[in-house]
């Protein structure tokens, strides 16, 4: 998340970094270069156990071995919570992400007061300001987002977090480029609005404030693919992105068109096919009433669960729990192909359920 201030004008957006730009100063702040809008660039996080994923818990009682209490993240003891490390050790499946401003800036310099801070150097200094966070998904409580880092005495210092409400303390200071802990108390999409301040003259004065600014993240799979096939516009209507919802008219949730690669968007209510890998079930033989279609693995997805139910009468349904095979599809280990075995009784009647866990079903 960077921001630039070159002669007089703001720019501010996302800097994708693969850690291999030429222009990065000898201090590692950030170079100048092409800044992303954040207007349709969601950051993707994955809802999946650590290591390779986002998903973290609170300890019992919610206080760590150094005393840290982590109410203000928003969820009780022995919680689940989703975290954007401020290390890079899992690049490959959470976003890294910094805060920084563009090395050749216009920033004048001053000593920084904040208790908060222990450089008391004069300094160029940037601060990002929190304006509002706003929440869209299934939880019934509101998600909370907040910004932490970790001292040497494991100690943590809040530089932002929305679970006490947003003031002129909800602010993060760096000196070129900096790395925090960002922490979402529930799945589902963020919209979370920054603007940036420095003092373009000597000491504290001529101060300067670039313009609001978006960030945004969808948090989990299920979401994580929602904003991939709805616009922000979007976000605020559950009659459309809702697990429940069926935008596209088709008669499929978008929870059960999420889970078999179907497309929310898009009038389709096609069967497995094993050249896209995508599809509702099918059957694979018609004898024995085995059925077959792609789901997410259980490490890639935990919160979206399919199952295939058989009934005999259309009334008393049960889930197919016996004669389970599941495939890996691709080379990530995402996704797989599943295969239930009918159970032999004559005709049957089938149905797919989707859950969007922990309690919403179709």
């Amino acid at each position: 998340m960077a921001f630039c201030y070159i002669d007089g004008e703001w720019e501010g957006g996302l800097i994708p970094d693969d850690g291999s730009d030429p222009d990065q100063d000898p201090e590692n702040e950030r170079a100048i270069g092409d800044i992303v809008p954040t207007d349709f660039a969601p950051l993707l996080i994955r809802d999946k156990v650590i290591p390779g994923g986002a998903r973290r818990v609170t300890p019992v009682g919610n206080i760590d071995l150094f005393g840290n209490d982590f109410g203000f993240i928003g969820v009780g003891g022995d919680s689940p919570y989703w975290l954007i490390p401020s290390s890079g050790s899992q690049q490959d499946t959470v976003p890294f992400l910094g805060f920084a401003f563009c090395a050749d800036n216009d920033c004048g310099e001053y000593v920084e007061t904040d208790p908060r801070v222990s450089n008391t150097n004069v300094r160029a200094w940037i601060t990002f300001e929190l304006l509002s966070v706003d929440y869209f998904g299934e939880s019934p409580t509101p998600g909370e987002f907040s910004v932490y880092t970790r001292q040497s005495n494991g100690q943590f210092t809040h530089w932002m977090t929305t679970s006490d409400g947003i003031g002129s303390t909800d602010k993060f200071l760096t000196l070129g480029h900096r790395h925090g802990n960002l922490a979402f108390s529930q799945l589902g999409l963020y919209s979370v609005k920054m603007q940036v301040f420095c003092y373009e003259g000597p000491g504290m004065t001529n101060k300067v404030t670039s313009p609001e600014v978006t960030f945004r993240f969808a948090v989990g799979t299920y979401w994580s693919k929602i904003a991939e096939y709805f616009p922000p516009e979007y976000w605020d209507q559950l009659d459309v992105i809702g697990s429940l919802a069926d935008p596209d008219e088709d008669f499929i949730p978008n929870v059960i068109e999420i889970a078999t690669g179907l497309n929310p968007n898009l009038f389709d209510a096609d069967t497995y096919d094993p050249a896209t890998e995508v599809g509702l079930p099918a059957p694979s033989n018609v004898n024995s009433g085995e059925f077959i279609f792609s789901d997410w693995a259980t490490t890639a997805a935990s919160q979206i669960d399919v199952e295939i139910e058989s009934s005999v009468n259309g009334i008393d349904w049960n889930a197919l729990t016996s004669g389970v095979t599941s495939t890996p599809l691709g080379t990530d280990g995402t996704r797989e192909a599943r295969t239930w075995s009918g159970q032999g009784n004559g005709p049957q009647l089938f149905r797919i359920k989707g859950t969007l866990l922990p309690s919403i079903t179709y």
